[in-house]
């Protein structure tokens, strides 16, 4: 039980990292990131539980946003609804068999889904033309997010086997 809740809150630091992290490294797209903290979701969904992972995010979202600033800002309810959207699209997938590159693409579109239905609630109706760009560079960063998980797994499973 001290081993899980120590690797889960390692996994909860490590997301924070990230996201503050990218927060940092210029895009030169507005909106769009790495998706870097969704590494650490998608591991929780394929290696830990769903409840886990669900925690996480809100923690995650939450802790993030106090400590940058943007608690209960636009960027906040769009941060809370893309990773919504996004997690219950993976889970979705993992529970009929994706494999992770695949769960992580379309978390990663349905991500930018959720964000851009905030944009129109909050901001403006016309954020609906923005869209497909978003959708087009969520492909690359899920499969990039894709990989680097599919690589951390590995190397966390053969940890576990030692």
């Amino acid at each position: 039980m001290i081993r899980r809740i120590t690797e889960l809150s390692m996994l909860l630091a490590l997301s924070i990292i990230l996201s503050i992290i990218e927060s940092f490294v210029p895009t030169y797209v507005p909106g769009v990131k790495l998706g870097l903290a969704n590494i650490i979701i998608l591991i929780m969904i394929y290696m830990y539980t769903i409840k886990d992972a669900f925690v996480l995010l809100i923690l995650r979202v939450m802790i993030v946003s106090l400590l940058l600033g943007s608690f209960m800002s636009v960027t906040f309810f769009m941060s809370v609804s893309g990773g919504l959207f996004a997690i219950v699209t993976m889970v979705i997938l993992k529970s009929l068999g994706f494999n992770v590159i695949s769960t992580s693409i379309s978390g990663a579109v349905m991500h930018g889904v959720g964000q851009i239905l905030i944009a129109i609630i909050l901001i403006a109706k016309e954020s609906i033309y923005y869209l497909p760009v978003i959708m087009i560079l969520s492909i690359f960063t899920g499969i990039f997010t894709g990989f680097i998980t599919l690589r951390f797994m590995r190397i966390m499973e053969k940890k576990q086997e030692e």
